[in-house]
This record gives C-alpha cells, sequence and structure tokens, in this order.
C-alpha cells in the first residue's frame, strides 16, 4: 500500500455472527462503492454457520476476514478497529447494506471540512417488508445533547477521522444494548459532526432491535442515570438529563403497562411527569385511569 493510498483510505469494520443469508449482500454492497480505496475488515464473532466460508468466497484483496471466539457486537468492532490502517472509520453491520455513494460523499465532506470530525447521513430502515426514511436532520457542529436526548445516528451511515476514533477508544465490553447510542455520545461530547444530505445506507430492523421490554428500560434508566459523572457537557444542561430521564420512565412504565403491571407502571408514569412534563405522558395516564387503578 502506498502513503497516498493509506492516506485516502478507508476502514470498515463489519461484525458478524450466524449471518451466512445475509453477510454476502453487505459485502457486496461495500465491494460496489464508487469510492474505492477502503480496506473492508470481517469480524466472524464465533459464528457456527458459514459466515466465515461466505465472507472468504470473495477474491477481493481489500477484504480481511477474522476468526474469533463469540465475545459480542462491541468486542468484534474493537477486534477490527485494531487492524484498521486507514485515515477514516466506518462501520457496517452484516444485515445492512451501504447504498453506492455512501463512502465517496462522506470521504468528500471530510476532505473540504477540516472543522468537522465526524460524517452522518439519512438512511432507510426496512421492517417487516416495510420502508421508512430517516432523515437525520441535526445539523451540524456540536451535537452532543440533541443525540443525548436520542436524536439517532445509525451506526452504518458514519464515517470518522481514524485520529477521533482511537482518542475516543472503543465499543463498550460486554453491552447487549446502547453500545452504539454509547460510542456516539464519546464522540459528540469531544468532536464535531456534519451531515451529508445524499441516503447513504439501509437498515435493517430486527426482532432484537425491535424488543422494548422491562429488562431493557431497567438497563437505559442506569446508563442515563450514570450520564452526568461522566460527561461534562451533560453536567452543564442538567434540564436535557431531567428531559431525557423522563421519556425513559415513561417508557418503562409503557413496558410495565404492556406486561399487565399496572401498580408499577402508574408509578413510574407518575415519576415520569416529575421529569418531564408533556401531554402525552398525562393523557396516558387520564386515558389508562382505570385500567391503571385496577393493578
Amino acid at each position: 500500500m502506498s502513503a497516498t493510498d493509506a492516506n485516502e483510505l478507508v476502514s470498515i469494520a463489519l461484525p458478524a455472527r450466524n449471518r451466512e443469508s445475509s453477510i454476502g449482500e453487505a459485502i457486496r454492497s461495500a465491494l460496489g462503492q464508487t469510492y474505492p480505496h477502503f480496506e473492508l475488515i470481517v469480524v466472524d464473532d464465533g459464528s457456527t454457520d458459514s459466515t466465515a466460508d461466505v465472507a472468504r468466497s470473495f477474491s477481493d484483496e481489500r477484504i480481511t476476514v477474522v476468526r474469533t471466539e463469540s465475545g459480542g457486537v462491541s468486542r468484534a468492532r474493537n477486534v477490527a478497529l485494531g487492524l484498521m490502517k486507514g485515515r477514516y472509520v466506518a462501520f457496517l453491520d452484516s444485515d445492512d447494506i451501504y447504498l453506492p455513494k455512501k463512502l465517496e460523499s462522506q470521504v468528500a465532506l471530510l476532505r473540504s471540512r477540516p472543522d468537522i470530525m465526524c460524517a452522518y447521513s439519512p438512511y432507510i430502515e426496512i421492517h417487516k417488508g416495510v420502508e421508512k426514511y430517516h432523515p437525520c436532520g441535526m445539523g451540524e457542529g456540536d451535537l452532543f445533547i440533541k443525540m443525548f436526548k436520542g436524536s439517532f445516528v445509525n451506526v452504518n451511515t458514519i464515517l470518522i477521522r481514524k485520529e477521533c476514533a482511537d482518542a475516543v477508544g472503543g465499543f463498550p465490553d460486554g453491552f447487549t444494548t446502547l453500545e452504539d447510542y454509547d460510542y456516539f455520545l464519546r464522540l459528540a461530547e469531544r468532536y464535531t459532526f456534519g451531515r451529508v444530505a445524499e441516503t447513504s445506507s439501509v437498515y435493517r430492523m430486527s426482532e432484537r432491535d425491535e424488543a422494548d421490554d422491562t429488562s431493557n428500560y431497567l438497563h437505559y434508566l442506569k446508563y442515563i442515570d450514570g450520564c452526568p459523572e461522566r460527561f461534562e457537557k451533560l453536567r452543564r444542561n442538567m434540564k436535557a438529563y431531567n428531559w431525557k430521564r423522563g421519556k425513559v420512565l415513561y417508557g418503562l412504565g409503557k413496558s410495565h403497562f404492556r406486561a399487565g403491571r399496572m401498580h408499577e407502571a402508574e408509578k413510574t408514569i407518575r415519576e415520569a411527569l416529575k421529569y418531564r412534563w408533556q401531554p402525552d405522558v398525562a393523557f396516558f395516564l387520564i386515558k389508562h385511569k382505570r385500567k391503571l387503578r385496577s393493578g
């Protein structure tokens, strides 16, 4: 690899576990990029199917396939991060795809804007065969509070300067949810973001992504409660923390409601109102008053 290539290179992390049916399409979407200067690091996270064989079937020198013991998506991404040689960092999940100009458009932004450290883009979500467009219109600059409050950046849409990825460290090991959220908050705490208007990727929502059970919300609440200590920008804006805590409590309360735990539901949703007074929260209590009291 020449010095010029290294200066232009995008390193893509593709973690995969038991994705023999979808990883081929993901890899083909990377190989179909209009921007040719990339390396694709596929980390097979202890698959018991032919995921690694499918990945190795592509005869392209830009692809590296690594097998590890099963350790979760965060650890797999971190293995890829440790092997990267490029100037820019990108991520691609094994059941999702890049659109052809994803890398070209985002590299162009970072080249032309030295003040921007991370690029992001709109994306298309597919859920049960239905497509939904996500514009991701957060704007540019310091996006920490917007991200904390819930403006979502899909991991497939990101392009990061390598020095920024090195500085914030890897994805949190051991997380089963919120690993992307935590990673992006750490990036946004320190660095600026810029938006590319062109849609960059297609994200397929899985049953795991859709799940909103009580244990996930309890984990979410515990994570949120630890954020003021970790993030100085949040300590300077506790109003945003209160808003977010109220939102998560409301979600937890509705999860209790769906599970038939009416006493816990009413208690939790009333607590949410203390942090985040919103008509939808109050309306939920009024609408379901009789049912909540029955529990």
